[in-house]
């Protein structure tokens, strides 16, 4: 979905339309998925889900 936005971003970059927003959701989208992949760890590495 990033590589999609950034595309896309790219392109109305060329066209020299505002590409901001989408440049902006490619970014996000790029980094949500590894953002929420260290909270998981990080949540297993104090404790898990079950509480002690």
């Amino acid at each position: 979905m990033g590589v999609i936005l950034l595309v896309v971003s790219w392109k109305r970059h060329r066209q020299k339309l505002t590409y901001s927003f989408t440049l902006l959701l490619a970014v996000l989208a790029l980094v949500f998925p590894i953002i929420l992949f260290l909270f998981l760890a990080f949540a297993f590495v104090l404790g898990g889900p079950i509480p002690q």
